[in-house]
C-alpha cells in the first residue's frame, strides 16, 4: 500500500537523494536500455516505451480498479536483471497496492496478478512502495521464457496496481533495470551476523532464518552453532538495499528472535528507513529502542508488534525529538508490555505544532492515563488505535480538530463521558471503534435525522457501553456506512429509519437495548436483506440483530423467506422482544423469535428441539443451550478472510441460561458472583442456606452489575474474556494494519505451469 506523505525538510531531502539513488544508481537511465516489451502483450510495448523515453506510469484508479503493466529484461553480460518497482500514490487520502508475478505463469493461466495471486506485494500504509525483483529469487526464475521464432530467453513479469482507498487514487508508476550484482557492506554484514550470535542461541530460535542451512552460497555466513545462513540482505525477499549496498528497509518478521533487542547492531544500519521486527520474542526498554532507532536520519516506519518490549511509556519523553517533523511516521508496538502514560510529544510538539506521526498504533499494552489534550489542525495524524489497554478518563475535545483522522480504536478500556460532537465530525473519519468502555452518550448531531456525517464513515464500533439516547438515526445518511454495532447499551426509543437510509449496510447489531415499537419498514431495503451474491463484497455474510429489546407489533414482511429470498444468505435474531406478532410463526423461526404469547420460561423452545441441525452455520454446536450472543472468533468470517483487519470484536458471550429468569442466572454464573460466594451448590447446607446463598449472591451480584454491564471483555486475560489472535470486522474493510509490509509469498504451485 502507497500513500502520499508530508516530509521535513531535513528528512524529506535526505529521502528523495536515497529514492534517487534508487532510481538512477541501479545502472543509470541507460540500464533501461535492457527493458523489453513482454511478447503477446500490446500493452507492454506501449509503457516500456514510455518508460524508456523518461516517462512514467501514471493515472487515477477508483476502488478496486485496476491497471497492469508488463514489462520484461534481456540476458547481458551473462545474466539476466534485478528489477525496481516503485509505486508513489499523489493524494493524500488515496491509497492503492502492486502485486507481481512472472510472465509466463500468468499468460498460461489466463489471468493477471492480484491480491490472491502473486509472487510479490507491496502493501504498506506509509510511503513509496518498492518492490526488488531479485533474479537470485526462486519466483524470478519462473519468469524466463523464449522468444517465439529465435533461440533468445528473457524473462517477463507483470505487475497489477489496484486502487484500495474508497476515494479516487492518484498514482505515479516507475521501474528501474540494474545488472550490477549489489552486496551489502561490509559494516551491515557484520552486524546481521552480530544479531544472529546474540539472539539465536536458544534452541528453535530463529528457524526461519536457519531455514537456508542446506543451501551453499559463497555470502552465507558459518554460524558458531554451525548452521550456514544468509546474511546478506540486498536479495532477500522483502528488504531492499541503495546502489551502494546499504539496506534501506529490513524485514525481520516473525524470525524467531529471542533476546533483548540489540539496538546497538541495527544503529549501524545508517540508511535505514524501514524497520519490521513483528512477531519476534525480543525485549529491552521502550525509551531506549524507539529513542534510539528512531534516531537514525532516515528511519520513518518502525514496527515491533507481538514482542516482549516493556518498560514506561513516558520513558520515550527523553526522545521526543525523534517525533518532530519529519521523524517516524509509523510506529507500531502493538501486542507488548508496555505500561505508563501517552507522551504528549507522540501526537504534537513542544511548540504546539504537529507531531511527524501519521499511524501510532499500540494495542495491548498496559498503558495508563488519559489521552493527551494536544491535538492540533495541522496534525498529521490518520491511524490511532489504542485498544486493550488501561486508559481512562475522557476524549479530549481537541482530537476533533485532526482533519485527516481515518481511525480511532479504543475499544476495551475504561474511558468513559461522552463522544464529543467534533469527534463525529472529523471529515475524514473512517472508523470509530470505542466498544467495551464507559461512554455515556454518541455525538447528538448523529441523532438528527438531517445530519450529514462524514462521506468516508464506513465503521461504527460502540457495543458495551454506558450509551443513552436515542438511535443515532443520522449515520442513516452516511452513503458507505457498513457496519454499525452498538450492541449491550442503554439506548431507547423508537428506530425512525426512513427510506433511502442505511443503503448500503450489512452489519447492524442493536441487541441488549431498550428500543420500543415496530420494526421500520425501511430497514427491509438496507443491503442486510438484499442479494449479495453481486456486490463487491460478495463473500461477506450480512448480520441483523435486534434480540432483546422492546420491539413490538407485526414482524414486517420482509423477514419472511417466501417475500424475500435472499435473506436466507442473512444471519437475523430477533429473540427476546416479547411484543412482536407474526402470521407463520414456523418461517420465523430462523430468527429465534417467539411470535407465542411471550413466556421467558420458553424462550428457548423458539428454536425447536432440533436446533443443533438448524442453527446458523456460525453458531457452535454446543450440548447445552444455544448462544445467547453470537462468538466473536466467528461472528463476522468473511471479514476476517482479508488482510484488512482493523477492529477487535466484541467477546463471545456466554450460552443463553434455560431458567426463567435471564439476568439472574446471567448475574450467577458470572465471575464477579461466583467470587462472591454465590454458588447453588450447597444443597449440603439444606433448602434454607441455599436460599440465604442465592439472595445473598443476587445483591452482590445486582451491584456488581451495574458496575460493569456489558464489559465483561474489558480487559485481556479475564475468565470471560480471551481476545482471539486475529482482529474483527472493521479492519477487515479497511486497513491491513501493521502487518501491511512488504512480502513475498509462492504462488499456487499446483497451477503454475
Amino acid at each position: 500500500m502507497a500513500t502520499v506523505r508530508k516530509l521535513s525538510l531535513f528528512r524529506g531531502f535526505s529521502v528523495i537523494v536515497l529514492l534517487t539513488q534508487l532510481r538512477f544508481g541501479l545502472g543509470g537511465r541507460g540500464a533501461l536500455e535492457g527493458l523489453i516489451p513482454v511478447p503477446g502483450q500490446d500493452q507492454s510495448t506501449v509503457d516500456v516505451a514510455n518508460l524508456k523515453t523518461g516517462g512514467q506510469i501514471s493515472g487515477t484508479l477508483e476502488k478496486d480498479e485496476k491497471r497492469v503493466v508488463w514489462f520484461g529484461g534481456e540476458k547481458k553480460h551473462g545474466r539476466f536483471p534485478d528489477f525496481l518497482v516503485m509505486l508513489y500514490v499523489l493524494n493524500r487520502h488515496g491509497d492503492a497496492d502492486v502485486h507481481c508475478a512472472p510472465a509466463p505463469w500468468l499468460t498460461s493461466l489466463g489471468r493477471d496478478p492480484s491480491p490472491t495471486f502473486y509472487a510479490w506485494r507491496s502493501i504498506h500504509s506509509q510511503d513509496t512502495d518498492e518492490l526488488f525483483l531479485s533474479s537470485k529469487s526462486n519466483p524470478y526464475q519462473g519468469g524466463e521464457m523464449s522468444v517465439e521464432g529465435s533461440k533468445k530467453h528473457i524473462v517477463g513479469f507483470a505487475c497489477t496496481i489496484t486502487g484500495v482507498a474508497w476515494e479516487a487514487t492518484e498514482y505515479k508508476f516507475d521501474l528501474d533495470v540494474s545488472y550490477d550484482d549489489r552486496k551489502l557492506v561490509d559494516e551491515e554484514v557484520g552486524a546481521l551476523k552480530e544479531i544472529y550470535e546474540e539472539c539465536c542461541k536458544e534452541e528453535g530460535a530463529c528457524s526461519p532464518w536457519k531455514a537456508n542451512a542446506t543451501e551453499t552460497n559463497e555470502d552465507n555466513f558459518v554460524t558458531s552453532d554451525g548452521h550456514n545462513i544468509e546474511v546478506d540482505f540486498c536479495h532477500r525477499e522483502g528488504s531492499l538495499c541503495s546502489r551502494d549496498g546499504r539496506l534501506m528497509r529490513l524485514d525481520m518478521r516473525n524470525f524467531g528472535l529471542q533476546c533483548s533487542l540489540p539496538v546497538e547492531q541495527f544503529t549501524k544500519m545508517k540508511m535505514l528507513v524501514k524497520l519490521d521486527l513483528d512477531g519476534n520474542y525480543m525485549t529491552g526498554d521502550v525509551g531506549e529502542i524507539v529513542g534510539k532507532i528512531g534516531s537514525l536520519d532516515m528511519m520513518m516506519r518502525l514496527s515491533m508488534k507481538g514482542n516482549k518490549i516493556a518498560g514506561r511509556f513516558d520513558g520515550i519523553g527523553s526522545y521526543c525529538n525523534v517525533f518532530e517533523e519529519g521523524g517516524i511516521s509509523y510506529l507500531d508496538l502493538s501486542s507488548n508490555k508496555i505500561e505508563g502514560e501517552l507522551v504528549p510529544c507522540l501526537l504534537s510538539d513542544d511548540t504546539g505544532g504537529a507531531s511527524s506521526m501519521v499511524e501510532l498504533r499500540l494495542k495491548s499494552n498496559k498503558i495508563t492515563g488519559g489521552i493527551p489534550d494536544v491535538f492540533t489542525a495541522d496534525s498529521n495524524l490518520e491511524t490511532l488505535t489504542l485498544a486493550e489497554n488501561q486508559l481512562s478518563g475522557r476524549l479530549p475535545e481537541s482530537l476533533g480538530q485532526v482533519l485527516h483522522m481515518r481511525v480511532l480504536d479504543l475499544q476495551s478500556n475504561t474511558m468513559a463521558g461522552p463522544i464529543p460532537d467534533n469527534v463525529g465530525n472529523i471529515p475524514a473519519l473512517y472508523m470509530l471503534a470505542g466498544t467495551g468502555n464507559f461512554f455515556t452518550s454518541l455525538p447528538s448531531s448523529w441523532s438528527s435525522p438531517s445530519w450529514e456525517p462524514p462521506a468516508a464513515l464506513k465503521l461504527v464500533e460502540m457495543a458495551q457501553n454506558d450509551l443513552e439516547g436515542q438511535f443515532p438515526v443520522g449515520l442513516g445518511n452516511a452513503p458507505f456506512l457498513l457496519g454499525l454495532d452498538l450492541g449491550q447499551n442503554r439506548l431507547s426509543g423508537s428506530l425512525n429509519v426512513k427510506d433511502g437510509q442505511f443503503s448500503n449496510l450489512l452489519l447492524l447489531n442493536i441487541s441488549f437495548n431498550t428500543f420500543e415499537g415496530q420494526i421500520p419498514e425501511a430497514l427491509g431495503k438496507i443491503s442486510v436483506f438484499k442479494d449479495m451474491r453481486n456486490s463487491a463484497i460478495p463473500q461477506i455474510r450480512p448480520s441483523f440483530d435486534l434480540r432483546f429489546n422492546e420491539f413490538d407489533g407485526e414482524v414486517p414482511e420482509f423477514f419472511y423467506p417466501s417475500k424475500t429470498p435472499a435473506i436466507t444468505a442473512t444471519r437475523v435474531f430477533l429473540a427476546g422482544n416479547k411484543g412482536l406478532t407474526c402470521e407463520n410463526p414456523d418461517e420465523l423461526r430462523y430468527t429465534g423469535v417467539n411470535c407465542q404469547p411471550y413466556d421467558e420460561s420458553n424462550y428457548m423452545d423458539s428454536y425447536g428441539e432440533d436446533w443443533e441441525e438448524t442453527a446458523p452455520d456460525y453458531v457452535p454446536v454446543v450440548t447445552e443451550d444455544p448462544p445467547m450472543y453470537p462468538p466473536t472468533e466467528n461472528r463476522y468470517p468473511a471479514f476476517r478472510q482479508t488482510s484488512r483487519s482493523v477492529l477487535p470484536p466484541v467477546t463471545a458471550r456466554r450460552p443463553v441460561p434455560t431458567n426463567s429468569n435471564l439476568l439472574t442466572d446471567r448475574l450467577e454464573n458470572s465471575p464477579e458472583a461466583k467470587a462472591s460466594g454465590g454458588s447453588k451448590g450447597a444443597s449440603v447446607f439444606g433448602g434454607l442456606m441455599i436460599a440465604l446463598l442465592v439472595v445473598a449472591a443476587l445483591i452482590v451480584s445486582v451491584v456488581v452489575f451495574k458496575r460493569v454491564r456489558g464489559r465483561r471483555s474489558r480487559f485481556p486475560g479475564e475468565t470471560t474474556y480471551v481476545p482471539p489472535e486475529e482482529e474483527g470486522f472493521g479492519y477487515a474493510l479497511m486497513e491491513r494494519g501493521p502487518q501491511g509490509a512488504e512480502e513475498t509469498v509462492p504462488l499456487n504451485t499446483q497451477a503454475a505451469p
